[in-house]
């Protein structure tokens, strides 16, 4: 027996007994593994002893046990130290390749354009007046030094090239409306108290359980059959309408005249319902007394929810000061919530208070969410009982158990969310009291944007309304095949200890991930399809400019995101006039259209 296992046997045995030879591995395993000495190991057993109890006594399983402790005990003083020297770097703007033309000596008195002085910073990160807010969330692990909570802390920009440290509460054109469709509806007053039971009814047009299904498995031949099978809907669609015969679809490689099946770009006209449609008809009257029923409140808003710098859900909160005070019925918020491209969820570079949870070391992502986006959830039910929120994830969530689009929904339990919220599959058809409303969180517009090929006719025509056009004329959340690689979209710069970039002390500290993309599984991309009726309205939130447009009898609506990447964001209110049928059409006996579109009011609002 050789000299260590002879001290181990000494220290940590019984008089004139030796131990068994697993545990005797298992301690010196543990001797290697941290290059300690057998008498500081026996210094953390009887540590450990003590914390157990007395009546702990070295076997197999407290081995395991012990060793088990010593790493977890490691990994956090080894979390510690990173964090307290990330905070003293911090405590030290970098310099900067573009501050060549600042003020050295201080001559010029802060005269020099986009290079503002020393005090003029520390007024504006500390002399700010702040809001009081009752969704308070600590700040974030990357400005761990500040610690109060937000949306009160102004959070500093960490060293963004370009960006402006600015308080939350001091954004510009908080609450401002920058874009009204259907103007002439006038906004109503918030109502003095909740409604006794809630004022609309869900009903989802899609088949849920079809999205449960097994990701990363695709095969080839099913996704070859389900693009020919599409195509041969379509061909059904031409033939009907066209009155067409089998016989006039001929092979595209002859040089003859025959009707071809493709995309296209839309060159039809724009349909404004602002511009075009209201002026050719007037504005429609108004009045509520005749029906008594106050218009439907619907607010709809969209992630990412927190800056590009730091993981701070101020906006988050704002968005659920506004849902108290304005008690809409309908609330829809779609992802990502936890941004899995956010450069401090690539590293874990996040914390939430230590009473958030029993035990913050084993914390997940899921407790994150309950603590950020539950927690406020639940307050606001809370003090608006009859809100009905639609909740959808996105594939950018770093939550989601289901990474490809479709996306399959996840439990409400699971998180910790109120009764009243409901989480929905990405994308979805459902159904609100008598509208068909189409929900998807993947930025297929911005995928149009990057993957059609128009004309130059086709270029005269507003972008947003041709890319809506193309949505709708080819009934799908997602018409694009194949989806835009991930390597065209910009890549996300982050510095390995989870700062944003431009944080690293040098050029080997960055490090270039590349994003989500679209994670489309082609032989599921039957369940992005509109089966048997069009939305009428179509939500598709994009990092695009926002907008609200009625393109082929669809109400199109892009909120923008709750937060950018610099600064706040957008977020849409919809205000709905209930459905009025005159004598006449009551007479007739026939279906009625509701005409969503002439009677819902969109404003897209900064948070």
């Amino acid at each position: 027996m050789d000299d260590t296992a002879s001290e181990i046997n000494e220290l940590f045995s019984s008089p004139n007994a030796t131990l068994p030879q697993d545990v005797l591995l298992e301690l010196q395993s543990l001797l290697r593994l941290h290059s300690i000495s057998p008498q500081e190991l026996f210094y953390k057993w009887e540590s450990y002893s003590i914390k157990m109890g007395p009546d702990t006594t070295l076997t197999l399983k407290t081995a395991r046990d012990f060793k088990k402790d010593i790493q977890e005990t490691l990994e956090r003083e080894n979390r510690a130290k990173a964090a307290h020297a990330r905070s003293d770097r911090r405590t030290v703007a970098p310099s900067r390749a573009g501050a060549s033309n600042a003020d050295v000596f201080g001559v010029l008195d802060g005269l020099v354009p986009g290079t503002p002085n020393g005090a003029s910073r520390t007024q504006v990160n500390g002399g700010a007046a702040k809001r009081k807010s009752a969704f308070d969330s600590p700040a974030a692990k990357a400005t761990k030094s500040a610690i109060q909570s937000s949306p009160q802390t102004p959070h500093a920009t960490n060293g963004v090239v370009g960006a402006t440290a600015t308080s939350f509460a001091d954004r510009p054109n908080a609450g401002q409306i920058m874009e009204t469709l259907n103007a002439h509806i006038p906004l109503p007053d918030p109502p003095a108290e909740s409604p006794a039971e809630p004022r609309v009814k869900l009903k989802a047009n899609t088949e849920l359980a079809k999205f449960g299904y097994k990701t990363m498995a695709m095969k080839l031949s099913e996704a070859s059959e389900i693009l020919d099978d599409r195509i041969d809907e379509f061909l059904q669609f031409i033939q009907e309408h066209h009155n067409v015969d089998d016989g006039a679809f001929g092979n595209p490689a002859k040089l003859l005249e025959i009707p071809l099946l493709g995309p296209a770009a839309s060159t039809v006209a724009e349909l404004d319902l602002a511009n075009a449609r209201l002026a050719s008809t007037g504005d429609m009257d108004v009045d509520e007394s005749e029906t008594g029923t106050r218009p439907l409140g619907i607010m709809v808003a969209s992630g990412p929810y927190t800056p590009g710098h730091v993981l701070d859900f101020a906006a988050f909160h704002a968005l659920m000061e506004t849902a108290l005070e304005s008690r809409p019925d309908v609330l829809v918020l779609n992802g990502p919530f936890l941004d899995i491209e956010h450069p401090s969820v690539i590293n874990g570079d996040f914390e939430i208070p230590d009473n958030a949870i029993p035990n913050p070391d084993k914390a997940t992502l899921k407790d994150v969410f309950r603590y950020h986006i539950s927690r406020p959830i639940n307050q606001l039910t809370a003090q608006h009982p009859s809100i009905t929120i639609i909740i959808q994830l996105s594939v950018r969530d770093a939550i989601a158990k289901h990474v490809s689009y479709p996306q399959d929904r996840l439990k409400r339990q699971e998180v910790s969310l109120p009764r009243q919220a409901t989480i929905v599959t990405n994308p979805v058809t459902i159904s609100i009291n008598e509208m068909v409303v189409g929900i998807t969180s993947l930025d297929i517009l911005d995928m149009l944007r990057r993957e059609e090929c128009v004309s130059e006719k086709a270029k005269m025509t507003n972008a947003m309304v041709r890319w809506g056009a193309s949505l709708i004329s080819q009934r799908s959340f997602c018409p694009v095949f194949p989806p835009t690689a991930r390597e065209v979209f910009p890549k996300i710069e982050a510095d390995r200890d989870g700062a944003t970039a431009g944080e690293g002390e040098g050029e080997d500290d960055r490090i270039d991930v590349l994003p989500v993309g679209a994670m489309l599984d082609t032989s599921f991309v039957k369940l992005t399809e509109w089966l048997n009726v069009r939305p009428d309205v179509l939500i598709t939130p994009s990092a695009l400019t926002p907008f609200a447009k009625v393109i082929n009898s669809v109400l199109v609506l892009n909120p923008g995101t709750l937060s950018k990447k610099r600064g706040p964001g957008t977020f849409a209110r919809m205000t709905v006039l209930p459905a009025t049928v005159t004598d006449e059409e009551r007479e007739q006996n026939d279906i009625v259209p509701h005409k969503f579109f002439e009677r819902s009011r969109v404003d897209i609002v900064h948070v």
